[in-house]
């Protein structure tokens, strides 16, 4: 049976949903959008590749619960306002192909300037062009993220619902699994700074410190 979530417009009039499930919305409602950019982009310094950069290599993003897509979504807008011709690898990890499906026919996507590539992707899980490519992967992180290549990821954007709903994916083994498909130079972003959190990504072998 198809669920349908509650639709909610955030302060900066994105919009994203309600999940009763878990009893917490998807974004901050202060605003989806710019919690996208402030909390996962940004900090994974998507906006300002540097100028030497080889724009036939590809940046590679992996997007743990990939959602409503702004994290992805925005990141592709970012590298390109930047880099119109940078070659950029994206894999989305979501349990339903409802959530992102829903969201395109809520609006969400839509004004991006790649909008039609985008409904393809989400609505075939699969894309490809000479500029990007983009797989999703249905189903529980913990497995789909064993279908990624070790040492691939230059960012990772790791947004999950929160630790006291979601606790399987704030682990230590996940987190392991996960900063083994990041590069050396990767960098791995997310929301929480919980004190719990924040000692399992330092057991998985990563460094941390504050986003800006």
């Amino acid at each position: 049976m198809e669920t349908r979530w509650q639709v909610l417009t955030t302060g900066d009039g994105s919009l994203t949903f309600f999940s009763e499930e878990f009893g917490q919305a998807f974004h901050n409602v202060s605003g989806a959008a710019q919690e996208a950019l402030e909390k996962f982009v940004r900090p994974c310094r998507l906006d300002r590749l540097p100028l030497e950069r080889d724009p036939a290599q590809p940046i590679r993003l992996l997007d743990i619960c990939f959602g409503l897509g702004y994290n992805s979504g925005l990141a592709l807008e970012t590298i390109w306002q930047i880099r119109p011709h940078c070659s950029v690898e994206v894999i989305g990890l979501e349990r339903s192909p409802e959530v992102p499906r829903q969201a395109w026919q809520a609006g969400v996507g839509s004004t991006w300037s790649f909008g039609q590539e985008w409904q393809h992707w989400i609505e075939q899980g699969s894309w490809q062009s000479q500029r990007w490519r983009g797989t999703l992967l249905w189903g529980d992180a913990r497995q789909t993220v064993l279908q990624v290549p070790l040492g691939w990821a230059d960012a990772v954007f790791l947004d999950p619902f929160s630790p006291s709903v979601c606790p399987e994916l704030w682990t230590v083994d996940f987190l392991r699994a996960v900063a083994e498909r990041m590069r050396p130079t990767g960098i791995l972003a997310t929301y929480s700074c919980a004190a719990a959190v924040r000692a399992a990504l330092l057991e998985a072998g990563l460094f941390i410190g504050s986003t800006p």
